[in-house]
Parts: structure tokens; C-alpha cells; sequence
């Protein structure tokens, strides 16, 4: 498949397939250059199409390809997304061994509440998880649950068992309950 990349002296134009369009030359307006179709019969339609020179805007192009070619839109799509691949590549095969031009890296930051996690922590997401996930109880004592949070915990943190993450529960529902209560004997 042969692209349409652009010549030496307009390197920015956009990548446009060429079984579907040829480029026509610059538009009146800055920044834009004219595509002819090549699906259309000759003498169809003398009309050229207007795009925006950026890598992604082929918008247009698109438009026209759903309204007057639309058995041809999924091919279309997928020639772009091929182009858009291939220009990435070489991109990052030119560019592999020269950081000069490269952004500068940026130090991830942690999230504030993050930190080392404690039992209490561990204990109340699994009851958020049992409870938003609509879950019984005594899928904390399944060996794949328990394997699972072993191997998240590097082995420093136990999963209680039913029977304690039902008490912690009742408890949790019990308190939250009774919060409730007070906030409503003061509403009037």
C-alpha cells in the first residue's frame, strides 16, 4: 500500500492512503491542502476535498468516504489506522538511538493516602469489595481469594476468616446505624 506522506518541502501533511485520495495541492486556507478521491468515477465530481494538514484530522476525507463510498468506510479506517501505525514505528525507530530531541522524564508522584498497607486498610477494602460486589462472606475463605491477596500482601498481611469479617461487618453496619440515627433526630 503506498502512502501519501508528503514531499520535502511539506513534511506535515497528512497521511492519507493513496488507493482513496491523491493530494490535489495547497487550499486557499493556511494549514489545509486539497485531496482528490480516487474511488469517484472520473467526471463524477471535479470537487476536491479540504483537510487539515495534522497527523489526525481526516475528517473530511471520512465524511466522504460514509457519504459517497460507505461499503468502502471499514476499508478506509483501517488503511488510516495502518498508515497511523507505520509512521509511529518509524517514528520510534528513528528516534531509538537520539534522546536529544526526547521530553524530559517526569518523576511519577505517589498518591498522598498511599503507603504502606496495614491489616486494618486490607480489611476494610475487602469488605468494600464483598459488599460492592454483592458477594457472600465466604468467598474470603476460598483458596483462590486467599492465594490472591497472599501474593498482593508479599505474605505480610493474613485475610481473616468468615467468621471475624462477619463480626467486622455487623460491627462496621451497627456503628454507621447508629451515625445515621443521630443525623436524623436532628433534622427537623
Amino acid at each position: 500500500m503506498a502512502e501519501n506522506i508528503g514531499n520535502k518541502t511539506n513534511p506535515s501533511r497528512v497521511l492519507v492512503p493513496e488507493e482513496f485520495f491523491v493530494y490535489a495541492g495547497a487550499a486557499a486556507k493556511n494549514g489545509n491542502s486539497l485531496y482528490r478521491c480516487q474511488k469517484c468515477p472520473p467526471g463524477f465530481s471535479s470537487k476536491t476535498i479540504s483537510c487539515s494538514e495534522c497527523d489526525v484530522s481526516r475528517q473530511n476525507l471520512k465524511k466522504h468516504i460514509e457519504h459517497r463510498h460507505a461499503a468502502l468506510l471499514a476499508s478506509f479506517e483501517m488503511a488510516c489506522d495502518s498508515l497511523h501505525d507505520r509512521k509511529a514505528r518509524n517514528k520510534r525507530a528513528g528516534t531509538a538511538g537520539d534522546l536529544s530531541n526526547a521530553p524530559p522524564l517526569k518523576q511519577a508522584r505517589l498518591d498522598a493516602q498511599m503507603g504502606p498497607l496495614t491489616q486494618h486498610a486490607l480489611d476494610n477494602y475487602i469488605m468494600e469489595y464483598l459488599v460492592e460486589s454483592v458477594l457472600p462472606i465466604h468467598h474470603v475463605d476460598t483458596p483462590a481469594f486467599r492465594k490472591y491477596t497472599q501474593r498482593l500482601t508479599a505474605g505480610r498481611l493474613t485475610v481473616h476468616c468468615r467468621q471475624t469479617m462477619t463480626n467486622m461487618l455487623e460491627d462496621r453496619f451497627n456503628k454507621r446505624k447508629e451515625e445515621l440515627k443521630e443525623k436524623l433526630s436532628t433534622v427537623d
